[in-house]
């Protein structure tokens, strides 16, 4: 089940951190993406190694979920701001 969660949590990450880093990059999109796929892949290699030999690669893995998990929490509190609508429509 926790595989499954990490899987699911994982997944929110790319597009999300993609969509907010095209907006804040929007005259060098392609070095911004490549930093924020680049600084995803390196804590992934370098933490998960070091977490799974102290906790075990399931502790190592839920807490990697934090993240996604926060950003979930985020956004829905987020959606509640009187120009949500408006910036979700790309009229920010």
């Amino acid at each position: 089940m926790l595989r499954f969660l990490t899987g699911l949590f994982l997944a929110g990450v790319y597009p999300v951190g993609m969509k907010i880093m095209a907006t804040w990059t929007k005259e060098d999109r392609g070095f911004g993406i490549g930093m924020l796929v680049g600084a995803l892949t390196l804590v992934t290699i370098r933490l998960v190694p070091s977490l799974e030999r102290w906790v075990g690669w399931q502790w190592a893995f839920a807490f990697l979920a934090l993240g996604p998990a926060a950003g979930i929490w985020a956004m829905s509190a987020l959606r509640r701001l009187p120009a949500a609508s408006r910036l979700a429509l790309g009229k920010g």
